[in-house]
């Protein structure tokens, strides 16, 4: 195979916007809609791509930095959007009129063209949000941001992955003395807000990492981390697999097109 199975690139991750590209032969997703459809519209254009290549929007859950151009996007495109019956529900009022979707059911997969989706629960303040790996030709990928804590559910589909975008989202010392006010303190670092790098890094160590061709770092905060903080991180909890790529999503610039490959690597 002269091309990988899947490529994967970030439009922006962060609070003010969350949206992932990923590409296969036959089909282009995107995972999460944060933006407006026209910022998505240039920051899609930087990756090559028009928004008419898009075939389905799927949605992690209702929040409006993955939510709030997806309905508009989807009306124009005229792709289906796929989320749990929860996001449907929760974000009815941001997703508008939709003529086309599919209800997605945490634990069982579906398939669209030759992707196959699998949509899983995940602690966070919301109606039923989930993470995703997406599996194409031996090649698995996985979407693990706004996650509250590490599960063993979590660090079993991330052992499985051979590329990952997981959430790297404060640092707990900068939280503590950072100027967000104490209940969105508490929200943030609760069990069902967002992972802290210390708790990402255990997640990667839990899951061993092996099959890991990179990890991008995700949703981090500009408020309460660094990227300093975050590499530090990363190479706390994978100090011996030098050949393992380390990325971070920026929230303006958001990610280049990374490739996928099964394992293996292809050459």
């Amino acid at each position: 195979m002269s091309h990988p199975p899947l490529q994967v690139a970030s439009l922006g991750s962060g609070s003010r916007g969350n949206a992932t590209v990923v590409r296969a032969d036959q089909i282009t997703l995107l995972v999460d809609a944060g933006f407006s459809t026209r910022e998505i519209v240039a920051r899609l254009a930087r990756l090559g791509v028009t928004l008419d290549e898009i075939d389905a929007v799927v949605l992690t859950h209702e929040h409006g930095d993955h939510l709030v151009g997806a309905g508009t996007l989807a009306r124009r495109v005229g792709c289906p959007v796929l989320a749990t019956q929860g996001t449907f529900k929760g974000g009815a009022k941001r997703l508008g009129r939709l003529d086309n979707t599919q209800v997605l059911r945490p634990g069982q997969s579906v398939r669209l063209s030759h992707v196959e989706i699998h949509p899983f629960t995940v602690p966070h303040d919301a109606e039923d949000p989930i993470a995703l790996t997406l599996y194409c030709d031996g090649a698995h990928l996985g979407i693990f941001t706004d996650i509250g804590t590490p599960t063993d559910l979590t660090a079993y589909h991330l052992s499985r992955c051979n590329a990952a975008l997981v959430e790297f989202n404060f640092d707990p010392q900068m939280l503590r003395d950072g100027p967000y006010p104490w209940p969105l303190k508490e929200r943030i670092a609760g069990r069902h807000g967002h992972l802290a790098n210390d708790e990402a890094a255990r997640l990667l160590n839990q899951c061993g990492a092996q099959q890991l061709q990179w990890v991008a770092a995700a949703h981090c905060s500009q408020t309460n981390n660094t990227p300093q903080r975050v590499r530090d991180a990363l190479d706390r909890c994978l100090p011996e697999q030098e050949a393992l790529s380390r990325l971070l999503t920026d929230q303006d610039h958001g990610m280049p097109w990374m490739p996928v490959w099964a394992t293996p690597p292809v050459p």
